[in-house]
Order: structure tokens, then sequence, then C-alpha cells
């Protein structure tokens, strides 16, 4: 659908329309408004072109309408753009050059490899994947970071809440696992058990992935990861607890705009994104951002079983 000169890392619905979405590439952000005929879709930049020289931003998350967050793991520290300024991205949460680990309040807390961040719904909290943790970041009552949840043996990648917050999602280099609220740490699952990296789709518990770098939930009973080391995304359907493949390795790569979602074979996947707006699913290949149109009048359940059939 579009190329940029930037790998594609991040992609949310534009809280201000949602029949476009805010995406991140290098250490820009820009607006892609997609259209329903078909036609070539409207990109924007909404942040100035190297706002903030030699940074990286990994993912982001929009606080509301104007406000966003972005990880900048270059420079080691959360910042903060307003969309109706224009103005440069500034520091918000964590002192920005010093890399460290340290929770407290939002100007003295310490990160060394912020990754993913998400916003828990109807709430003004957010989470943050880092090395073996994550951290939660609080804007209410008392503006503060602290440690939600720590894994002992693996560096955690990505992040994922359900529509209702109660529960959650995180993903390692080769597990998939799930934590409850109120006390996370508590209550973290083992969702796959596989021991070793490599490529198996089948029952969930017995399934093997290779750098699951992003996780999304398409809905309620539907995970997508993206499984980077084999070039490939995940499709978890937690009902049945079943994974299947999208992109099968070993099929030849005939162009970057997917037609046949079997017969493609990805270089660079990152990030994906459901728009049921649209009936369809965003996913990213390096520079490029492709679209999955899903049909069907029960969005959800045609979803599942869609994706399952052409896996």
């Amino acid at each position: 659908m579009h190329t940029t000169t930037s790998v594609v890392t991040h992609m949310e619905v534009d809280l201000q329309d949602p029949d476009s979405i805010v995406y991140s590439a290098g250490s820009d952000l820009f607006k892609l408004k997609l259209k329903h005929d078909g036609s070539e879709p409207i990109i924007d930049r909404l942040t100035e072109e190297g706002a903030l020289n030699e940074s990286s931003y990994t993912s982001f998350a929009q606080m509301d309408q104007n406000s966003i967050l972005i990880v900048d793991i270059s420079h080691h520290c959360i910042i903060w753009f307003n969309r109706s300024s224009c103005a440069k991205p500034q520091p918000l949460v964590g002192v920005c050059n010093e890399p460290g680990y340290r929770d407290g309040l939002l100007h003295q807390a310490l990160f060394r490899f912020p990754n993913h961040i998400v916003k828990r719904p109807s709430s003004k909290t957010f989470y943050l994947t880092e090395n073996f943790y994550i951290r939660q970041i609080q804007f209410d009552h008392i503006d503060m970071v602290t440690t939600l949840l720590h894994h002992e043996s693996h560096v955690i990648l990505s992040v994922a809440l359900n529509f209702e917050g109660d529960h959650g999602y995180y993903t390692t280099e080769d597990r998939l696992q799930s934590f409850h609220f109120p006390n996370p740490h508590l209550n973290i699952r083992a969702l796959s058990l596989a021991e070793k990296v490599g490529h198996a789709d089948g029952m969930l518990s017995s399934s093997h992935y290779n750098i699951l770098s992003r996780i999304a939930l398409l809905n309620p009973e539907t995970l997508m990861i993206t499984d980077d080391g084999n070039k490939c995304f995940r499709i978890v359907d937690l009902g049945r607890k079943y994974v299947s493949s999208i992109c099968n390795l070993g099929a030849k790569h005939k162009s970057p705009i997917i037609g046949d979602i079997a017969g493609c074979n990805l270089h660079h996947p990152f990030a994906q994104l459901y728009l049921p707006n649209q009936s369809a699913i965003l996913l990213t290949d390096g520079r490029y951002i492709l679209k999955l149109n899903v049909t069907g009048k029960e969005h959800s359940k045609k979803l599942s079983s869609q994706l399952s059939q052409v896996a």
C-alpha cells in the first residue's frame, strides 16, 4: 500500500479519525487516510522531518485525540507530542540520555531499553516493555512509574491488553504468556510450553516460535503475533487453543502488495492492526504497509476462521 524511507514500527487507529491510522517510521509520525473505494490513501506527516535527530521510535500510544506518547529508545525515555501545536516532541517520562533502571516519579524514572507501549482501556495508565520487565506508567492522582511484573529469564518484547483491561498477554523471544489483574506478578500463566526456538503450528501448548516481536488482539478470542525470526505472522485462536501461520515459510515472494495471503513471503514483518471499520488487517513488511481484506457479516468470528483457512 505504501512505502516509507524507514521501517514502519507501529500503527494505531487515529483517535481523531477512525478511517485513518497513525504510524511511526524512523523518527517521524505519519497519518494515513484510508479510502473505502480502494483508491490511493492520503498521507500527512505529523511531526516535522527530523524533529528529534538520531532518534528511533519503537512504538507510541495515543493518550487522547491530541497527545501521543512516543517511546524513544535512542534517548532512553518517553517523549510527548502535541498534535494541536505540532511543536517538537518534548521529554515527558524518564530522564533522557541517562540509561538505567529506576521507578519513581515520571521525571525521575530511568529506562535502559524501552520498547513497546500500550494504553490500558478507559484509563490513564500505560504499560511499557523493557528488558525483563513490564513497567506501569500512571497519569492519575500521583504520576508514577512502577514495575508491574518481571520475567526472570527472558526479555519481554511486547504486551497487549484485552478490551476490558482486566488481563493481558506478553511475548518473549519464543514464549507467549498471559497475566491477570489485580496482581499480575502473581498471576502469570505460560500459554506456549515449547522449550526451544523454531517454527511449529498446531496446538498452542506445543507451538514453536522465533522472536515474537509484536502482539495484537484482533478480537477477544484471537491474537495476531509477529514471528520475526520465521518471517511470518502467527494467528492464535484462544478458544480452540490452536496456532497457524500467515505468509508461510518458503512461499514465493511475488510483490510487496499481498494478493493471495497464502502465497506471499515477508522479508521484515513487524506490526499489525485490525481495522473493524474496514473489515481489514494492516501488516507491515519493512517499509511497506500491506492490507488484508476480511469479509463476512460477523467480522470477529469470520476473521478467526478465515485466517485459519488461508494460513
